[in-house]
């Protein structure tokens, strides 16, 4: 199978840079909000998509 090749390296790795610092933010934010919450388990994926929704609000 062949593989598809983009025009610019460059640019696919810049936009991997993005979304990993992107990532790292919303984990950070997500971790502080499990910590607000006291802790407690079973909210992980709240507590992500809550820092998504506040990240991207905030642009």
């Amino acid at each position: 199978m062949a593989k598809l090749q983009l025009k610019s390296g460059k640019r696919r790795e810049s936009q991997r840079q993005c979304s990993a610092v992107d990532q790292q933010e919303v984990a950070k934010l997500a971790y502080e909000l499990y910590l607000k919450r006291g802790g407690t388990d079973g909210n992980d994926w709240s507590d992500w998509f809550e820092a998504e929704n506040q990240l991207k609000n905030s642009q």
